[in-house]
């Protein structure tokens, strides 16, 4: 009785912790798991059981090909098959909606809201739409679609596994969809005719403004020596520049970025910080005759095409300087300006630490899509909008992904092979065509298959 009374306590805690969200939510479970093995409630010897557990096998692998297909360019296919359409706000929510859940049936729900999020954004944009109303309605699709497949969500896996382990077999791969799909479809109707008229929506956010606002992007420009700015108070370049054009600050000899006052005359040589419009900037610069410095910038403007992508929380960046950028970059890409939202600057671009949210204008050299793209991933990078540039990798090798997928997924379905095994080949033939690299490891979610694994054996 006593073993039942602490392990109803130690669970009740968690979830209160769960609940708080201050501490890291695989932290938690392996320190009930602990104190639940010092109070021998669990043997020692079974407290690690759940990392072989197939289910968690699985969820990783899942993890992995989320990413793989990612990499393959299915949010290029899905680009084209909602973007080139004329639609009404109301049946690009439904086409949305339906083609979130169908993704995060077979892939993981983050995996199917980063690939659809940045073309939710983009088609927001061009219609000239409150991007509010769909990003709600995206994020309950993905958990619904979840619902539909026995790989749908770890739950789902779990329980499959379970159900193998107290009888003949587990649940097929489509044998949650005789529920799943009549509540996803229930749902999405729901959403798209009356949930969506719920949202609250910010009323001093006008129709033609967006979620993401890049007015302020930080550039640093040089003053060459036959500027037409030299002599002009900052006043006068202000009102010559346009409303949307300030200068925050001319940098040091030092490379300090120090304060201006309006009645200050720009000099020959001087590097100055200005805040414009991404857009903006290729006028400045001609207008001006400024000019980027050479240490953000290594090759002719001409040859440049941009790309704006935002820094992603797991991106290798985060707490690292625009040299270790350069570095996995190999300086084929190269930062132009810099977006933060709500951050005073006091240092240069190349000394600036980056920050999970900071939206970055890179330039790209004459590459081709794929390697552009593949760099984008490798630096842990999302797209946000692309300037005279597509990142979207070959057909080919998207449609030897889906392939290999599929005939997973075949097998699985047939009761050819368990789900662990059959996703294990299909990783391999990823890796095999080249679609994840040797860094695979990195898309796996570790502490969400911690967790899974600290679970497993607190709930048997």
């Amino acid at each position: 009785m006593n073993d039942q009374i602490i392990l109803s306590s130690t669970l009740i805690a968690l979830l209160v912790l769960f609940i708080w969200g201050k501490v890291r939510y695989d932290a938690l479970t392996v320190g009930a798991l602990f104190v639940l093995v010092v109070l021998d409630i669990i043997p020692a010897n079974k407290a690690f059981v759940g990392f072989a557990h197939p289910a968690v096998i699985t969820v990783a692998l899942v993890l992995v090909i989320s990413q793989g297909l990612s990499n393959s360019g299915i949010a290029g296919l899905v680009g084209k098959l909602i973007g080139g359409r004329e639609f009404t706000e109301i049946q690009f929510l439904i086409s949305l909606l339906l083609i979130a859940a169908v993704l995060s049936s077979f892939i993981n729900n983050i995996g199917a809201l980063a690939i659809l999020l940045p073309i939710t954004l983009n088609i927001c944009q061009k219609m000239d739409w409150h991007s509010s109303k769909f990003l709600m309605p995206l994020s309950f699709a993905c958990i619904l679609g979840g619902m539909n497949t026995a790989i749908g969500t770890p739950p789902n896996i779990i329980i499959s596994e379970y159900k193998a382990t107290i009888s003949d077999a587990g649940f097929n791969f489509f044998d949650f969809s005789y529920v799943g799909l009549v509540i996803t479809i229930i749902c999405i109707l729901f959403i798209a005719f009356i949930g969506n008229k719920l949202i609250f929506l910010r009323k001093e956010v006008q129709k033609g403004e967006h979620l993401i606002n890049l007015k302020g992007y930080l550039f640093e420009v040089l003053v060459n020596d036959d500027s037409s700015s030299i002599g002009m108070t900052l006043y006068a370049f202000k009102n010559q520049a346009g409303e949307d054009t300030e200068i925050l600050g001319i940098v040091s000899e030092r490379g300090s970025v120090k304060k201006v006052q309006n009645n200050m005359r720009i000099k020959a040589g001087q590097i100055l910080v200005i805040k414009t419009p991404p857009d903006d900037i290729g006028n400045i610069l001609d207008i001006f005759d400024f000019s980027i410095p050479k240490e953000l910038h290594s090759f002719d403007e001409d040859d440049l095409e941009e790309i704006e992508v935002m820094i992603t929380p797991g991106s290798r960046l985060i707490g690292r300087k625009y040299d270790f950028f350069l570095k996995l970059a190999f300086e084929e890409l190269n930062l132009l300006g810099l977006w933060r939202k709500g951050s005073k600057y006091r240092t240069r671009l190349t000394r600036e630490t980056f920050r999970a949210g900071d939206v970055l204008l890179l330039g790209v050299r004459d590459l081709a899509e794929e390697d552009v793209s593949n760099k984008i991933k490798h630096l842990g990078l999302m797209p946000l909008r692309q300037r005279e540039l597509q990142t979207i990798p070959s057909r080919s090798r998207l449609f030897k992904g889906l392939f290999f997928f599929g005939l997973s997924i075949f097998l699985v379905s047939f009761n050819y092979l368990s789900a662990a095994t059959a996703f294990l080949l299909c990783v391999l033939a990823f890796a095999r065509i080249k679609i994840i690299d040797s860094n695979f490891y990195r898309n796996i979610d570790w502490p969400i298959i911690v967790m899974l694994a600290a679970m497993i054996p607190i709930g048997t």
